[in-house]
């Protein structure tokens, strides 16, 4: 690989590696060293096989394929987002954090980073490699490849700063709520299910200047009134009082809009 890609991809990256050799291992596809390799196999016939080194003096060179990279940066990233959720989250516990981490990091969302920096173009195949089925999957490893370079290039910090920064907006999606919350048709769904009827709200209150209007709904199945919200809108006003209601039934909706989340991740585009 020229210096003109290295340089290139460091861009797009937002990342300057001290050892470059670290990225273009990054980079390799197993493919291509083993079409290397072959003939060099059969000269070694017969040599013993080296002494296993310390991890203080493993050679990390040119040369290697990336898929020790890839597992070092699968878990390196596990633990950062892990960390993050950890620590912002108390409240929450183990099976919604999973969740959580399931919505930040999997296949579709490691494919959708990679192409985004349009990884493919600068990835180092072999003729076993270039095959297309096998692209998807070689692409979402390339990157985690990286995060695992750069954490051997400068450390964790560097890592866990290369990982909120590309995945920013997904974590904004967590702090803010931002899962598509449909209160009203989850509530719905819940009621036709259970009873068989269609949730009623009423706006019960109206407060506030023209202009800067507050609502207050409330929300009722079968004549009895099982929520209260209140909001600038008759809209939000609902999604708050269906919110309410699911509580009061003891629904764990947020679980359900992160399963919700990643089940049109995977059914749409990455």
């Amino acid at each position: 690989m020229d210096k003109k890609k290295i340089k290139e991809l460091e861009k797009a990256l937002r990342y300057r590696f001290r050892r470059k050799y670290l990225l273009v291992q990054a980079l390799t596809h197993k493919s291509s060293i083993e079409e290397g390799s072959q003939a060099d196999s059969l000269g070694r016939a017969g040599q013993r096989s080296p002494i296993p080194l310390k991890l203080r003096r493993v050679d990390f060179s040119v040369g290697r394929d990336n898929e020790r990279l890839e597992f070092l940066g699968d878990a390196i990233l596990d633990l950062v987002i892990s960390d993050y959720l950890y620590r912002c989250y108390p409240d929450y516990r183990e099976g919604e954090l999973t969740k959580f981490r399931s919505h930040l990091v999997n296949a579709f969302r490691l494919l959708k980073k990679a192409r985004e920096i349009n990884l493919e173009k600068y990835i180092i195949w072999g003729k076993e490699g270039d095959k297309e089925e096998r692209r998807d999957s070689s692409l979402s490893d390339a990157y985690e490849a990286i995060i695992g370079a750069i954490y051997l290039d400068r450390g964790i910090k560097a890592a866990s700063k290369f990982i909120y920064f590309h995945f920013s907006k997904e974590i904004k999606s967590i702090e803010q709520g931002e899962y598509q919350k449909d209160y009203k048709s989850f509530l719905q769904e819940f009621s036709l299910k259970r009873f068989k009827e269609i949730p009623v709200y009423e706006v019960i209150s109206v407060e506030g200047e023209e202009h800067r209007k507050k609502f207050k709904v409330q929300v009722s199945i079968k004549d009895k009134v099982c929520g209260e919200g209140s909001g600038l809108s008759i809209k939000r006003a609902q999604q708050t009082a269906a919110q309410a209601a699911l509580k009061h039934f003891g629904e764990k909706v947020e679980e359900k809009f992160v399963s919700q989340v990643i089940h049109k991740e995977k059914k749409g585009d990455v």
